[in-house]
């Protein structure tokens, strides 16, 4: 790619690096692009999920597998020590949903991912929501923090009992502790983001859901990319990594991307690109806890 009279910038995501090019002075916008985030708002909110919105969940989850730490946590039940990055699990409903998806995601969903917040201190999460086979509402849930599944259970069926829907499982199993919650073993993942931007992102083949599909945390929402008017020792790295990674590099009209982990090329050097990204994190992270 040859360079051009606009300013070069480098951006730096955990999933990616681009090379892109931008004038000096702002440029309007076209009318395709104002198209495009009018039907990113439009398709949130009328079952759809667009593949602009595919690449946020892409990209979120992606950040939010960077921003969360290894954990450990003991299993009583197999006496023995588990590892992991985030906790993956289902909110399903106990008996035949008789509200609107509105409501419940208003008045159960909010108020269960208020206690993630406020109780466990889960900072950094997305939703996915889908119907099932018989209909009902669920949701998807990827988290930073680790809840242990029997209290997941406890609370969403306190809270789900708000519209009834224990209550009308005791009236028909004769118990009021009802499974359901679903906690998704992905320890043996290979490739973990892949994996976790597929389930979030398939269409719901029973029925379309009404309104929002899927949402972020506060903190998630807010992320962008580490992105710097880069220097001549930048430009280097990059050429460097590009060359090496060939298969993972692509040249377009405008820009270039290298589609390269975060993870892996940070162990091969921490210089300029590193100390972009790393200083990005960090103020992110003091942020997140200010």
């Amino acid at each position: 790619m040859q360079d051009r009279v606009n300013i070069p910038y480098i951006s730096i995501r955990p999933n990616y690096i681009s090379l892109y090019w931008q004038p000096e002075y702002r440029v309007r916008r076209t009318d395709r692009q104002l198209r495009n985030q009018v039907n990113l708002l439009d398709t949130a909110h009328k079952g759809v999920i667009s593949k602009k919105a595919n690449r946020r969940i892409e990209n979120a989850i992606c950040w939010l597998l960077e921003l969360s730490d290894y954990k450990k946590f003991y299993s009583k039940r197999h006496k023995r020590y588990f590892s992991f990055k985030v906790n993956f699990f289902t909110l399903t409903l106990s008996s035949k949903q008789i509200h609107s998806d509105n409501e419940i995601k208003k008045k159960l969903l909010n108020h269960f991912l208020t206690v993630l917040r406020e109780k466990y201190g889960v900072t950094d999460y997305l939703w996915r929501a889908e119907a099932q086979k018989n209909k009902n509402i669920h949701f998807h849930i990827v988290s930073n923090k680790f809840v242990p599944y029997w209290e997941l259970r406890t609370i969403w069926n306190q809270i789900q009992n708000k519209l009834g829907y224990v209550d009308r499982f005791f009236d028909k199993y004769g118990h009021n502790d009802p499974n359901s919650t679903d906690v998704h073993s992905i320890k043996k993942i290979k490739n973990l983001p892949r994996y976790l931007s597929k389930y979030c992102t398939k269409k719901s083949v029973y029925r379309e859901i009404e309104g929002k599909q899927w949402g972020l945390s506060y903190s998630l929402s807010r992320i962008k990319s580490a992105i710097t008017v880069p220097s001549y020792a930048m430009r280097k790295e990059f050429d460097w990594l590009c060359h090496k990674f060939k298969s993972h590099f692509r040249d377009y009209d405008y820009y270039a991307v290298l589609y390269i982990s975060a993870e892996k090329w940070t162990k091969m050097f921490k210089h300029e690109l590193y100390k972009l990204y790393d200083t990005y994190l960090q103020e992110y992270k003091d942020l997140e806890f200010t």
